[in-house]
């Protein structure tokens, strides 16, 4: 029993000190060393997360905790054995963590389990109260609504929320309104392996989506009784008020820096800042909330400082420490709270309460417990591209910077020692390359996660960061922040006009950068293996002992064979038409055929890394030749047949390879044809048609998880 509390202490570093709070705290979240539990379990924790939602199939239920009760007796067990191994002990530690990840999702996902609607597109009359207006362009605006009733639908199977687009300005948030409205079950994922929009939809608890055929109706005016809708009020008219005050564009940009609300940012000033290495901008995360509450702690420490009664009897820092966290978290609640949001702000707070208690405050202790406290409260973050880069930038820049310390520190120590001028340089250089560096770490960290989840890099985006960092740190968000808290005094003029010249010039630094030759460097999707080989390299470099980062290496190289070896679809397939990409030799211009859905098309093309690729219409390409019924393709030695009805397909089964037909064929045409492979766009929507080893290879988007399940209930 007392070498296995030895075992413990050792792992989990408890030292009760002497009774003062700090040095108590001090005992009880020491500096944990590369091996404790403190420091690997939260990550151990998110990848179990990760697995949960993994799968294309529901786990049972069961399960998840089966495996979690097993993994605690066997740590239980090994803890309180005598001569049991630390490693052993640590290692079960992981698996047990892993196993709570997966099961705090797994409760996650049941608990927000809602009424979805019934399969198909198909138009309803909906009541129910306005709760959120975003996507306001031009005149047009996308709405949510918590409904209270769809004509046709009993009570009991209403969907919680509706979400629909629709004309701006019908009604306030705080309507109970009525409209007649198109809507489907949200859906599932366009590519084998793509964006989930059914899974978004669920956690959100959204049971239906689509647009009014008409104006909203409004039954009862605005009425605000709930903390939230008034915060989704505050949020909207704040916007309102920015853009109001700064037009154009810089007023758009100003908006979603400060409520998140990016609905007035054109389509162009987006792909611009994307790829010009920028977009991280517009997403509010660590940079703008440590500017924000950055700067209001030094506000209040310098105001306090001055205050004879506070600066001469305590450290001013401490409650200047107390504004900068009632700030930080009035900008959290104002942005939306966002994943990386959320995490920007439990950092940003531990670093506060750091202050308070006279600790270290950034610490790779400080990145994982904000890691762990997000993932806990909303774990479907953890398989968002928002949560992944921003933690994987931050863990990247917190381990190069404590590594680095030492020569931070011996060059500050020599610009303190020389003249004001070369100071003065020292200092400026030091930013600029403060700057270059954060931003190739950044980068880095998250490339993996950004050519997983968007297909695509940006190859100058140290370049644009270097030319527009400098103007958003200094000029944009301090004037904005300044701005934003005199407007209801009328003093926020000459802010906005500063924040604006500073806006307007990252704004020009982004299109130049965007349009440089060879700004994107589009990469296909691959396998979800190279990700999970990539975050567990990342970890392993920031975290692991020395010896253990080398195995940190392997599995970056592990990740790149893995890369190589995906293969391109031949075919993917689409609800009314698809593409053929050719093969080696016959151009690398796709081939479309049929009317597929323009959306789902770019997103098509994005995955296998052809963003902007030209395409030709099937009757337009060489190797095709069509006629009433259709047209066949030759695809090398394979010839395929797109069908454009389903009748007399038996003659094209006697020499087509593959035949894609628009809906299900007899049984009769299904025997005739049963030794060639037949698609169908209805019910094979979304597929991806490969030829390996001179056999056809299907992979479906389809899958049969809880949030899929709800919109194939009978009804």
């Amino acid at each position: 029993m007392r070498e296995s509390s030895k075992i413990a202490s050792r792992l989990i570093r408890l030292d009760w000190g002497n009774v003062q709070i700090s040095k108590v705290l001090a005992g009880v979240f020491p500096e944990p060393s590369a091996g404790s539990i403190a420091l690997w379990g939260p990550w151990a924790f998110c990848f179990g997360i990760a697995f949960w939602f993994a799968p294309h199939s529901e786990p049972a239920i069961w399960l998840v905790p089966f495996a979690l009760a097993l993994s605690s007796i066997a740590v239980l067990w090994v803890g309180f054995q005598r001569r049991s191994s630390a490693k052993l002990f640590f290692c079960l530690a992981m698996i047990c963590a892993m196993f709570l990840g997966m099961g705090r999702a797994e409760w996650r996902g049941y608990n927000k389990a809602a009424q979805v609607m019934p399969s198909g597109a198909r138009s309803w009359v909906v009541t129910g109260k306005l709760n959120k207006i975003d996507r306001e362009i031009g005149h047009r605006a996308r709405y949510l609504i918590r409904v209270q009733k769809i004509e046709g639908i009993n009570p009991e199977q209403l969907p919680k929320y509706v979400r629909v687009g629709g004309f701006s300005g019908d009604a306030k948030i705080g309507s109970v309104v009525r409209f007649l409205a198109r809507l489907e079950p949200p859906r599932q994922a366009v590519v084998p392996g793509g964006f989930s929009f059914s899974r978004n939809a669920w956690f959100q608890q959204i049971g239906g989506t689509g647009f009014t055929l008409g104006h909203l109706e409004v039954l009862v005016e605005p009425k605000i009784n709930s903390n939230a809708l008034r915060l989704f009020k505050l949020r909207y008219d704040l916007s309102a008020a920015i853009r109001n005050r700064m037009p154009g564009q810089s007023g758009a940009l100003a908006a979603a820096l400060i409520t998140g609300d990016r609905s007035a940012i054109k389509e162009e000033t987006s792909v611009a800042f994307r790829e010009a290495g920028l977009g991280h901008l517009l997403a509010i995360s660590g940079l703008h909330m440590s500017l924000v509450g950055g700067l209001a702690f030094f506000i209040a420490s310098l105001l306090f400082s001055m205050i004879p009664a506070i600066g001469a009897r305590m450290d001013a820092r401490k409650p200047a420490a107390i504004i900068g966290l009632i700030v930080s978290f009035s900008y959290l609640m104002i942005s939306g709270a966002t994943a990386p949001t959320q995490r920007a702000f439990i950092m940003l707070g531990l670093i506060f309460l750091a202050v308070l208690l006279g600790r270290r405050a950034l610490s790779i202790r400080t990145i994982s417990m904000a890691a762990l406290l997000v993932a806990i409260l909303s774990p479907e973050y953890v398989v968002s591209p928002g949560f992944q880069m921003s933690f994987a930038a931050s863990l990247a820049l917190i381990a190069f910077y404590q590594r680095a310390r030492p020569m931070l520190l011996i060059n500050t120590q020599k610009a303190a020692n020389s003249s004001v001028i070369f100071s003065g340089l020292r200092k400026g250089t030091a930013f600029l390359l403060g700057v270059l560096l954060t931003s190739l770490i950044a980068g880095i960290a998250t490339a993996p996660f950004a050519s997983w989840h968007f297909h695509k890099i940006a190859v100058y985006s140290l370049l644009g960061n270097l030319l527009a960092m400098p103007v958003f740190t200094i000029l944009v968000m301090p004037f904005l922040f300044i701005g934003v808290c005199l407007m209801p005094l009328g003093l926020e003029g000459v802010f906005f006009d500063v924040t604006s010249i500073g806006l307007h010039s990252i704004l020009q630094t982004s299109k130049y950068t965007a349009d440089l030759p060879g700004a994107i460097w589009a990469i296909g999707s691959v396998s979800s293996l190279s990700l999970l080989l990539e975050s567990m390299a990342l970890i392993m470099v920031c975290i692991a002992w020395e010896r253990l980062k080398y195995v940190g290496l392997v599995l970056v190289l592990v990740s790149m064979m893995v890369r190589t070896s995906h293969v391109q679809p031949n075919v993917w397939l689409d609800q009314k038409g698809g593409v053929i990409l050719p093969q080696t030799g016959q151009g690398a211009m796709p081939i479309v055929f049929g009317k597929p859905n323009k959306f789902a098309l770019r997103l098509f093309f994005e995955a296998v890394g052809m963003p902007d690729a030209a395409n030709i219409k099937i009757q337009k390409s060489e190797n095709a030749q069509c006629d009433a019924n259709g047209c066949t393709y030759n695809l090398g030695s394979k010839l395929i047949s797109i069908r454009s009805f389903g009748e007399d397909v038996e003659t094209d089964c006697q020499f087509a390879d593959l035949i894609v037909v628009p809906g299900s064929l007899s049984m009769r045409q299904l025997v005739a044809c049963e030794n060639v492979q037949i698609m169908t766009l209805s019910k094979d929507t979304g597929a991806m048609v490969y030829l390996q080893e001179n056999q056809w290879v299907t992979k479906y988007p389809k899958s049969d998880r809880i949030w899929d399940r709800a919109a194939r209930k009978p009804r």
